[in-house]
């Protein structure tokens, strides 16, 4: 199960960065190590806490409850900074525990049986050309 460690580690961190990372910081992160050299906790890096991604059923929740003000405008956005405090921490622990820091785990994604065959079909691609 290593070779596909590091891909899908890259991609459940990535995904939970496009909640609240800017979308410039995003770009920058292309690899695991990448990953690494930025600092999320860098509140310049974030979004706004009312564009925060809280997720579909959430949202709709907070909608539903400030239509029949059940809950305030303040209410609302103090959920979504608390979500993204959470999703800091989270991020940030993920990354200290990160199996994706030892370049083992890195570089043992090749035996990835999809890479290989990428790479043998770009291959096989230019040889006959």
């Amino acid at each position: 199960m290593i070779p596909y460690l590091a891909d899908d580690l890259f991609t459940i961190l990535k995904r939970l960065l496009q909640r609240f990372v800017t979308d410039d910081t995003l770009k920058r992160v292309k690899t695991p190590v990448k990953l690494f050299s930025e600092d999320f906790k860098d509140r310049a890096n974030h979004k706004d806490a009312s564009v925060i991604n809280i997720g579909f059923v959430a949202d709709k929740l907070l909608s539903e409850l400030r239509v029949r003000k059940k809950v305030s405008e303040r209410d609302v956005l103090m959920v979504r900074k608390e979500t993204k405090e959470f999703l800091v921490t989270a991020v940030t622990k993920l990354l200290e525990k990160c199996p994706l820091k030892y370049t083992l785990v890195r570089n043992l994604a090749w035996l990835d049986p999809q890479k290989i065959r990428g790479s043998l079909l770009i291959r096989t691609s230019l040889s006959q050309t």
